[in-house]
């Protein structure tokens, strides 16, 4: 009897299952056949089709559009789109026909980009900067009427679009072709006579990245006075953000945009007793970072990426945000693996003390390199989340919502680039002494205290470990071994000059002749050597004493591109006073990290 009850149950179940699984059925082919509501009288290759396939709308600037044309179709497994509507309605381009030659051409101004087509083509032609390229297509650009209204160029979307330097995904089931311009604006602007007086921004560029979902919109103004940049002004009041940049000129004709795509929805440049002021309309409270070097200004907007698909990001910590006013500017990291002790252990730091609500939230691990999370209060009384790791690992901040995701990934994986820097000397290991001044200290607060306000920002390109980060003492092997633990790019390491003849000044920069192969980009040890000698001298005004071969086992044995700085010389009579002056050692500070990121600007990793 107990079996025949048990089936009864079961059957019953099984009806019931079957119902709500034809019901879901009946409702999804319901939403499909929603968005084909009517078939379409396409004409094209001088026949007229009953189209019955999809119709798809675009995503692009946060919003979806309706295209009044052609919507998107596929025809043999390709999805096609009207060049002009999409092109010039949408993207700001420029459109024409030539009758003559029988070519359609699309200019975009911002980024002096051209694209010229014919149609029945299975080719099209870019131009940029005097160069120009043919793109090969599988299926051929067609000329499309709908329901005998006239006949408009539609193109193959993925080649066409992506060949202009954007990013597109297709969502089936939605029907949504989403559009993201990766590059897009270059304005330049000729400089107005010589005024010592004035920043002159010569040019603005802006470019769109995004990784694991996650957008990142890149402002860069470039001018010729790194104090005004120094000056600048960020503020963020709800959706509007204001950049002000003192002593200054914009000097590009350009001075309003609104086509970017994502995250910022207007962009206005004013002028007023030599201030520049940029405006930024966002569509959403948005996070940001920003960094002044090389005479450029470089702000970065994050934000988290939703395309037409959604959100498809696997992120390995996930931390809930204490209040509504705690952002991604208030938040740092620190890394504490070094050659000294090896710690696995990162930690991501939050102002104020919020170690109560992070107990009732607890952050939530999604990664099996992770061995625990551990949240205290530091000294001074800011919120530290130490994140303890089964291997070598680096991590991003984000904020996406109401969270801050983490991305926990192998230092290659995460960052473009990866440096190595090394404070020469440690502990027992005085280095060169002079008048109570001790090189390793000297060392130790340049290359490490002073330069991590340079790197390791929670969205950053570049990832910096220190050999030592404390009066430790590191071996000489275990220093170039480091480079290797952690797949660095390239290794530095910052030292201090002595002699028993105080006239003896100046800088002088090592590599070896044994480690100068040609590495990423065809960068070798003896370019960076070149690079940073030149720059601490002509900007700190130190004697020369030029770039030299020696056969040090910190560069000589290292599995990198490798130099050793000598400073200045702690016993010269002109360089001790410059060597422990806290003012210099900002300078020099700030010069060694600027010479690191123009190194990966003429020598990327191609990561």
């Amino acid at each position: 009897m107990t079996r025949i009850v048990d089936f009864r149950k079961a059957f019953r179940k099984a009806v019931f299952l079957f119902f709500i699984l034809a019901g879901a059925i009946l409702f999804f082919c319901s939403n499909v056949q929603a968005k084909n509501a009517s078939a379409l009288e396409l004409t094209y290759d001088g026949t007229t089709h009953t189209y019955k396939g999809i119709q798809g709308h675009i995503f692009f600037g946060n919003r979806e559009i309706t295209l009044s044309t052609i919507p998107v179709i596929k025809l043999k497994k390709t999805l096609y789109i009207p060049a002009q509507e999409v092109l010039e309605t949408i993207l700001g381009y420029t459109f024409r026909f030539d009758g003559d030659s029988g070519l359609f051409t699309a200019e975009d101004a911002d980024l002096g980009l051209s694209v010229s087509f014919a149609a029945d083509s299975f080719e099209f032609k870019v131009s940029q900067n005097g160069s120009e390229n043919t793109v090969d297509m599988d299926q051929p650009i067609n000329m499309i009427s709908k329901n005998g209204e006239s006949a408009v160029p539609c193109v193959p979307a993925d080649c066409f679009l992506k060949a202009l330097g954007m990013k597109t995904s297709w969502n089936q089931k939605k029907a949504l072709y989403t559009i993201q311009k990766q590059r897009i604006f270059d304005w330049t602007g000729e400089k107005a006579g010589e005024d010592p007086s004035l920043n002159q921004i010569t040019r603005a560029e802006s470019s769109f990245e995004i990784v694991d979902n996650m957008g990142t919109l890149h402002l860069l103004f470039h001018g010729d006075r790194q104090d005004s940049f120094d000056k600048v002004n960020v503020k963020r009041t709800d959706k509007l953000m204001t950049i002000t940049i003192p002593e200054s000129r914009f000097l590009p004709q350009n001075k309003q945009f609104g086509r970017f795509g994502a995250i910022v929805e207007q962009m206005s440049i004013d002028e007023a007793e030599n201030m520049v002021k940029i405006t930024l309309n966002c569509y959403e409270v948005t996070e940001f970072t920003y960094s002044a070097a090389d005479n450029k200004l470089h702000l970065r907007l994050l934000w988290d990426y939703s395309t037409a698909t959604g959100k498809e990001t696997n992120f390995s910590l996930t931390i809930k945000r204490p209040d509504v006013n705690c952002l991604i500017d208030q938040v740092s990291l620190e890394d504490l693996y070094d050659s000294v002790y090896y710690k696995k252990e990162f930690q991501i730091i939050i102002k104020g003390d919020h170690v109560s609500f992070y107990k009732d939230n607890p952050v939530v691990i999604n990664n099996n390199s992770v061995k625990k999370v551990k949240v205290k209060r530091n000294k001074s009384g800011n919120t530290v989340i130490h994140v303890y790791t089964r291997s070598l690992q680096a991590c991003k901040v984000f904020r996406q919502g109401e969270e801050f995701v983490v991305q926990i990934q192998p230092p290659k994986k995460l960052y473009k680039n990866v440096v190595i820097l090394d404070a020469g000397h440690g502990e027992h290991d005085n280095g060169c002494t002079e008048y109570g001044f001790y090189e390793k200290n000297l060392n130790l607060k340049m290359i490490c205290t002073l330069m991590k306000k340079y790197f390791n920002q929670p969205d950053g390109d570049t990832k910096v470990y220190w050999t030592r980060r404390t009066d430790k003492f590191v071996t000489l092997e275990d220093r170039s071994k480091f480079a290797s633990k952690v797949k660095a790019d390239v290794f530095i390491s910052l030292h201090m000059n002595w002699a028993t003849n105080k006239a003896a000044n100046g800088t002088e920069v090592y590599y070896s002749t044994d480690n100068n192969k040609s590495s990423f980009s065809g960068l070798r040890s003896s370019i960076m050597a070149e690079m940073m000698d030149s720059a601490l001298v002509d900007t700190l005004e130190n004697d020369d004493r030029g770039v030299r071969t020696a056969g040090f086992y910190v560069i000589k044995r290292n599995t990198v591109p490798a130099i050793l700085i000598e400073l200045g010389f702690l016993s010269g009579n002109k360089d001790h006073k410059k060597l422990v002056d806290p003012d210099y050692q900002k300078k020099a500070t700030k010069t060694m990290a600027e010479v690191i990121r123009n190194i990966f600007e003429k020598y990327p990793t191609g990561r």
